[in-house]
């Protein structure tokens, strides 16, 4: 059975698709893994179908989303701006010409890379289905 879930700031799983913002890019949380990178990870023995995101930054960076595999080849390229401090949705449907939702594999992850670091004004979200793999 499938559950739909967000990610929330801290990496734990909610189902209520709402309370994945506001991940403070200072905190190094889960998703946070340092001021310039938000990172979400499917974990092992699931898969993720995914719907789309949004980030928001606080400091006028570029941003750049992509899905990579667990080899950190680039799969898909979701976003790319000059200014994060504008709120966007991703994927871009300008970059992204895929039916939706994009499966996920274990190990893949979708990041966002900013040009400089972020604060704690900073948020981002990556809204998934997650299920069970079958082996």
């Amino acid at each position: 059975m499938a559950r739909v879930y967000g990610i929330d700031p801290h990496g734990i799983h909610s189902k209520v698709p709402q309370s994945n913002y506001e991940a403070d890019a200072t905190g190094a949380t889960t998703l946070w893994p340092d001021t310039t990178h938000y990172k979400a990870e499917v974990p092992a023995g699931k898969i993720w179908w995914f719907w789309g995101g949004y980030q928001d930054g606080d400091a006028a960076e570029t941003v750049v989303g992509t899905i990579k595999d667990a080899s950190d080849n680039i799969l898909f390229l979701l976003l790319s701006e000059a200014n994060a401090t504008v709120g966007y949705g991703y994927p871009d449907p300008a970059l992204v010409h895929v039916n939706m939702p994009i499966p996920l594999l274990a190990g893949w992850y979708i990041e966002l890379l900013y040009g400089g670091a972020q604060g704690a004004g900073a948020y981002a979200c990556a809204v998934v289905t997650e299920v069970d793999a079958v082996a």
